[in-house]
This record gives structure tokens, sequence and C-alpha cells, in this order.
């Protein structure tokens, strides 16, 4: 089931949200649970009460919020990366200085019922591919949601063990290599030496001794893996 939540102190507003919110769900025939609080403080509150944040979707007043409009922002990102947050905002000039803190969508309050609509969909949407293939990982960032199709490589270096994602984004993670494959879990995951595995679906080419990836990145094939590592990779193209 989905969790929504709204966190809005205008009551007014909150109906209209409850209203798109379950139309949306109903047409996409989601199963989904609503919780609205009309302050930061209770909302905060609950949070610690819940474990699993990979299925929530927060729909933000950030006009209503008493400490600096983004403080809030900045906590989700480090505490709380797999929910989705959606800023709600009367002020429009507000809409760039966002974008900061990376929120899923903005809704302009003027706006609210067609905007939503639309933000919900798409909210919508983003739990279905998060559902199919993700992982929650420890690292210096804190928790973070890891979606397999965004991972390019994990490699040890200098004895730690890092995620190079799209985007030019890394991870520095907890544990071992052997640690991170298993809890993955993922086929598409192809170890090519001691110290590195590849995302199958990035690789552009490969040779008995290296794998080159979409972005150019070419990454050395073990003499010992080479015969298993060329298997695996043929065997995955050949399922697509």
């Amino acid at each position: 089931m989905i969790k929504v939540i709204i966190c809005d102190n205008d009551t007014k507003y909150v109906e209209i949200e409850r209203k798109v919110i379950q139309e949306t769900a109903d047409r996409r025939q989601e199963e989904i649970w609503i919780d609205a609080y009309p302050n930061e403080e209770r909302f905060f509150e609950s949070l610690k009460q819940r474990e699993d944040n990979s299925l929530c979707i927060l729909l933000l007043n950030i006009d209503m919020l008493k400490r600096e409009n983004y403080d809030m922002a900045k906590i989700f990102n480090m505490q709380y990366p797999e929910m989705i947050v959606l800023f709600v905002s009367g002020r429009e000039e507000l809409v760039f200085q966002a974008f900061e803190y990376n929120p899923f969508w903005f809704v302009r309050r003027e706006k609210v019922e067609d905007e939503l609509y639309h933000a919900m969909e798409r909210a919508f949407e983003e739990l279905e591919r998060r559902v199919e293939k993700q992982t929650v990982v420890k690292c210096s960032e804190g928790r973070v949601y890891l979606a397999h199709k965004d991972i390019l490589y994990l490699e040890i270096v200098h004895r730690k063990v890092f995620i190079y994602l799209t985007q030019e984004r890394v991870l520095k993670v907890r544990g071992t290599l052997k640690g991170l494959l298993e809890k993955l879990n993922d086929g598409k995951l192809i170890q090519v030496n001691s110290g590195c595995a590849v995302n199958v679906d990035w690789i552009e080419s490969y040779t008995k001794d290296a794998v080159v990836l979409k972005n150019g990145k070419r990454l050395s094939v073990s003499r010992d893996r080479a015969k298993k590592v060329k298997l695996q990779i043929r065997e995955n193209w050949r399922e697509e």
C-alpha cells in the first residue's frame, strides 16, 4: 500500500488535496492511505514511528514552515531519500530556489487542483519503477535509495567500496563488494575482476581483457574471469 502524507495547515486546501490524490489513485487503481498533519512537528513525530518510507509520497506546504523555508528538505534528502517529496507554495518566486533541494515536483497553490493531478500521476509512476528493483544502502551520505538501473559499476578503491551511478554520482558505502552483490542480488551485475562488478546494461562493448561502458569508461577483466564474463554478457544481451 502507498502512504500519502499531507503536511499543510490550511484545512481548505487539505480537502482539495485529499480529493485530487484519491481521484488520481482510483483512476490508476492504486491502493493508498492518506494522513494529514497541520504542522511539521507532528509530522516529524510520526516519521519516528515508521521504519519503511520506500512507498511514501509527501505533499509539503513550504509556506507554513516555522524554520527557514527549506530546512526540512535538507533533512529529507539526508535521512529519507526514498520518500517522494512534492512542494506546495503560493509563492512562485520560490520555484527556482526549491530546485536546490531536489523536490520531486513543485505545485503552485493557486493552481493546486490542476497541477497536483499531474504531479501525483508522475509520483505514482516513479513508485512503480522503484518497486521493480530498489535497494537502500548506508553510505557517507546516510541512507540512500538506490535504483538498480542507475548503477554503472561497483569498485573497490583503497579498500573502500564505491558505487558509481549515472549523472556522475558516486557513493562510498559500508561493507564489502561481495556483501553488496549479495544484497543487490541482481543478475545484471557481473563481476569482471576481484575488485569490480559492472551493470551489463551499461556495457557498450567488450574484449577478452576489458569492458567499455556507454559513457566511455574502460574497466579491466581479469584473465581468470574472462570466459565467464563473456558468457554472462552474451546471455544478458540475448534476453533483451
